[in-house]
């Protein structure tokens, strides 16, 4: 019997090792060439320094790169920080993290520091190029001793019938990427560009953020220089005014503008936030529960983050705001959500780097879902945020809490948190397709990119010919 496990076991083996090591599909290639994106990776660098003087530099460093300066990102960098700062080092930033308290020290001079970060930004370009490749392997499940008695293979995961090739191209700073065999260029892309950045986030809700919007969207009519709404005493003047001195000589000459625009052009100088972002109400015009603070069009939602960027004072200091990953429904509609920062951390509390698996698998409903697990650490911190948030309160009142689940600083769901959950594990809902609930649970199974790529060049390159290797 024994004999007998091991030639079918071996029999198993060697049939799932040649589909694995079928020949791939030839033709043409899909080609990506990326970027990272520097200021992005060094914000990550500098463990998220609030550090004023680090940031301004950090901005003057982008738009130097943006508009074609010949300097790198990093000489810009420093360059910015010594003019901002010439008495300050690097140091003062980049010694007190942990991953670089080894290399550097206080007394570090700002060449050391940018050698340091140098390799940094190297080293982070090589590990994109290995997650990007990771994300294509074929999995293999485990084969037990039911399977192989029984002669059921498992079925091999094959996302993508083509073969992936990366290449790192230091001395441009790019990473390249080749698809051969491609039957989905869209869901390609979006697994070679996905950051894999989850979080776990508490929230605020609606009503105690509300009051706050209200008192920016006053403050915007005079940041925006727009004309200030007249007081009754005023309109009253001006139309008596009007008719003393006005000659009507027909009927036409009196009618109003169109009501749509002119209803729309008020509401812009009224409302100027408002008037793109409508208030999370129901049909009694009363704030509805949870995180979501408004809605807006797809288009809108570049002015209303430079709206908001505008009156961040008004805003509470650890707020961040946050978009919903999908539309409402078929509508171009997107969610704004309101996440609650931790004092003086901009990270998630937990984050993809905490989570040591992910899979695939249909909820209660049904639907697809992914089901992670978390590491030791993270299983504890979990364990505080959901007791916090089933015991919260809002406004002075108990009240169960919401926890935001994102991807990539979009709100993936944001459900309220009924009990305390210690097991560390956890399941994100609210996924469109299976297909979908796959590739996140592949890009949440091999971590998160260093920062965000950025596709410079998209070309398709055609077959070898025959012969040619």
């Amino acid at each position: 019997m024994r004999h007998l496990y091991i030639l079918l076991l071996a029999s198993a083996l060697l049939s799932i090792s040649s589909c694995q090591n079928e020949t791939k599909p030839s033709g043409p290639a899909l080609v990506y060439v990326l970027r990272v994106s520097y200021p992005d990776l060094l914000l990550r660098l500098s463990d998220h320094s609030t550090d004023s003087t680090f940031r301004r530099a950090a901005h003057i460093a982008k738009v130097a790169m943006d508009t074609g300066s010949n300097a790198g990102y990093l000489t810009s960098f420093a360059r910015a920080y010594h003019d901002i700062a010439p008495s300050r080092h690097l140091s003062s930033i980049f010694a007190y993290v942990p991953r670089y308290q080894r290399q550097l020290t206080p007394q570090s001079k700002d060449e050391e520091v940018i050698a340091v970060l140098r390799r940094s930004f190297d080293e982070s370009m090589d590990q994109s190029a290995a997650i990007i490749a990771k994300r294509f392997e074929v999995k293999v499940p485990p084969i037990t001793w039911r399977d192989v008695l029984k002669r059921r293979l498992p079925k091999v995961q094959v996302p993508y019938s083509g073969e992936v090739k990366t290449r790192v191209l230091k001395g441009k700073g790019l990473i390249e990427v080749s698809v051969t065999g491609a039957d989905n260029p869209d869901r390609i892309k979006k697994m070679v560009v996905a950051r894999g950045d989850m979080g776990l986030w508490e929230t605020y809700e609606n009503e105690e953020i509300f009051p706050a919007l209200m008192r920016a969207d006053q403050a915007l009519i005079s940041l925006l220089d727009l004309p200030r709404p007249k007081t009754i005493k005023e309109k009253r003047a001006e139309t008596s005014s009007f008719f003393k001195d006005a000659v009507v000589l027909d009927k036409s000459d009196t009618q109003p503008a169109p009501p749509a625009k002119e209803e729309e052009q008020k509401e812009k100088t009224l409302n100027p936030l408002f008037a793109l972002l409508a208030p999370t109400i129901d049909g009694a015009n009363q704030l509805l529960a949870g995180p979501a603070i408004g809605m807006a069009r797809g288009k809108d939602t570049a002015t209303i983050n430079l709206y908001l960027s505008l009156v961040r004072k008004l805003l509470p200091a650890d707020l961040r705001l946050m978009w919903s990953l999908r539309p409402l429904g078929d509508d171009d509609v997107y969610q704004l959500y309101a996440i609650r920062m931790h004092p003086g951390q901009e990270a998630a509390p937990i984050s993809s780097g905490m989570i040591t698996d992910a899979k695939e698998v249909p909820d209660h409903n049904g639907s697809p879902s992914v089901y992670i697990t978390m590491s030791s650490f993270a299983r504890a911190r979990w364990r505080t945020m959901t007791e916090a948030a089933a015991n919260g309160t809002i406004n002075g009142r108990e009240a169960h809490r919401c926890i935001a689940i994102t991807l990539d600083d979009r709100v993936v769901s944001a459900p309220r948190v009924l009990g305390v959950i210690t097991g560390g594990n956890t399941e994100i809902s609210g996924i469109a397709t299976a297909e979908e609930a796959i590739d996140l649970a592949d890009v949440l199974r091999n971590g998160p990119l260093p920062a965000p790529l950025l596709i410079v060049e998209e070309r398709i390159d055609p077959a070898p010919a025959a012969g040619s290797k």
